[in-house]
């Protein structure tokens, strides 16, 4: 499972944060909502993860056109814009798991690459 390291609006004014961890046992799925907020700014990020590749954890990636590819904490992945149905996503797989995160920025618009580079830093617990 990853969890998150230092925020990456730390210096941007105080900021609050918080984050919500869910497993479904039948499933197997791992959600992790992590949001940030600072004086100017603030951020959400949902992290899925699943040891099994379903519906539940690609979030219907496979209707979302305009996908490029990008290399998330190092690994071959995918970068999806935000459509009509969905937040701007990335997509891996690291460790016998598939990996979607879903964010968002409120007062900016988050790029992929600004994810990706959070994400890479990111721990891995086991």
């Amino acid at each position: 499972m990853l969890f998150p390291s230092a925020l990456p609006l730390a210096d941007a004014g105080p900021t609050s944060g918080d984050f919500l961890l869910y497993r479904t046992p039948a499933t197997g799925v791992i959600d992790l909502w992590v949001r940030v907020e600072t004086e100017d700014s603030g951020l959400f990020v949902a992290v899925n993860s699943s040891a099994d590749y379903s519906w539940i954890v690609d979030w219907g990636l496979e209707t979302v056109s305009g996908a490029v590819d990008i290399a998330v904490r190092g690994l071959p992945g995918r970068s999806y814009p935000p459509s009509d149905e969905s937040l701007p996503m990335v997509y891996w797989e690291e460790e016998g798991q598939y990996y979607v995160a879903a964010y968002r920025g409120w007062s900016v618009e988050l790029t992929a690459q600004q994810i990706v580079d959070w994400l890479d830093s990111w721990y891995m617990l086991p």
